[in-house]
């Protein structure tokens, strides 16, 4: 993550690589942000 110089704003980056089936993550939340990547691919 990151963090401003006095500590008080953090940001972290969510891997949506964790969250794409149930087997590596705890939901697939992160499977429409592939698809939409594909789907704009695939469209282009």
């Amino acid at each position: 993550g990151i963090r401003n110089e006095r500590g008080n704003v953090v940001g972290l980056m969510p891997h949506p690589e964790h969250a794409v089936e149930q087997l590596t993550g705890p939901t697939t939340d992160g499977l429409p942000f592939f698809t939409s990547i594909l789907t704009s691919l695939v469209n282009a």
